[in-house]
């Protein structure tokens, strides 16, 4: 199956969530729980030494293991769609070595295989994620973090894990209202196409008496 391009952040969000969320017929819940934008503080900004002032940052996907073959490890995702947003990313890794320092696992997911360059500077303990067909691929496999995970690391997961089903439900909530007013306006639309051929063919008959 050959690689296919993903041009949308959201896109690569249902992809992890699809690869790390395997389920079994034998146990209730998934091998990770996905939550995306997970908040965590970041780097302590320049000039904010001492202050306890910290940038805020956040996880693009985060996944949890919950079953003993996962080891129950923690893993932090990059999203990248364009070589553009790579480059922007590697010109200053502190921000993404501070959150890979906080997980066990920390991957690169990139929307594209040729976004990537061979001497691209990423650090060697990252893994890289690419799209393969419909759902991804792993290219290069990601080594152990220090998995510091810090008190505000845990409280952006909770505070997304109680969010996560809600926001979920909202947006299937909104896609199903915006496909059913698509579907509705074909529908009325199929159908005034359809009478104006009748009065067509009416018109017609009506002609011929």
């Amino acid at each position: 199956m050959a690689p296919t391009k993903v041009a949308t952040a959201r896109e690569l969000r249902a992809r992890v969530a699809a690869k790390f969320g395997k389920r079994s017929e034998a146990l209730s819940f998934p091998e990770h729980v996905t939550l995306f934008e997970v908040p965590f503080d970041g780097r302590i900004r320049p000039g904010y030494e001492g202050t306890g002032r910290r940038s805020r940052q956040r996880y693009d996907v985060l996944a949890v293991g919950l079953w003993p073959s996962s080891k129950h490890l923690v893993h932090g995702f990059e999203l990248k769609v364009s070589r553009s947003d790579l480059l922007h990313e590697l010109r200053d890794l502190t921000k993404s070595e501070h959150a890979a320092a906080n997980v066990d696992r920390f991957w690169l997911v990139l929307g594209d295989r040729t976004i990537l360059r061979d001497d691209d500077p990423i650090p060697a303990s990252w893994g890289i994620i690419v799209p393969h067909g419909r759902g991804l691929t792993i290219h290069r496999d990601a080594q152990p973090q220090p998995g510091l995970m810090d008190r505000s690391l845990i409280r952006g997961i909770t505070t997304r894990a109680l969010v996560h089903p809600r926001i979920g439900t909202e947006v299937r909530y909104r896609d199903g209202l915006q496909k059913g007013r698509r579907d509705g306006v074909g529908y009325a639309q199929a159908h005034i196409r359809q009478d104006g051929h009748d009065h067509e063919r009416l018109a017609g008959l009506a002609a011929r008496l």
